[in-house]
């Protein structure tokens, strides 16, 4: 399993529709529902919350990476959502995001926390990988994209 697969299962990947930004985050995060690798799934979703009304998650090229590191995380988990129709995100380029990590560590978890997110960057800039993500309609599909990246 490569970097960026490996904090993600079949189960928090999916294809969504939202109305705007905030609808496509917390689908993303209903992904994390259930998982005992997330404590306190309250208490993660409102640092989430918290981090990106202080500052937009959007990286441009539209994708955005709502991300964490928290005390109610056990283990570093993460969970991917392509949109259909992209949503206005803030990004700095303006661009729709149709992409959306949202990654959650542990707060001890300061090196692994770094090479995920390179890691997770480096790919989404990878323009081929992210017209690749476009044209998928199942989250089999999606899956089977990214395992093993």
């Amino acid at each position: 399993m490569g970097v960026f697969s490996s904090l993600l299962a079949p189960a928090r990947v999916a294809v969504i529709q939202a109305a705007d930004k905030w609808a496509a985050i917390r689908q993303g995060l209903e992904l994390f529902a259930g998982d005992a690798r997330v404590a306190d799934h309250g208490a993660m979703a409102a640092a989430i919350w918290e981090r990106e009304k202080i500052l937009p998650t959007g990286l441009g090229l539209g994708v955005a990476m709502p991300h964490v590191r928290h005390a109610s995380v056990r283990d570093p988990v993460a969970s991917l959502v392509t949109l259909v129709q992209g949503v206005e995100y803030g990004s700095m380029d303006g661009v729709p995001v149709t992409v959306i990590l949202t990654v959650a560590m542990p707060s001890d978890c300061q090196s692994e926390w770094l090479r995920y997110l390179a890691s997770a960057t480096a790919l989404f800039r990878d323009a081929p990988f992210r017209g690749s993500l476009a044209g998928i309609a199942d989250p089999e599909a999606l899956w089977s994209l990214i395992k093993g990246r």
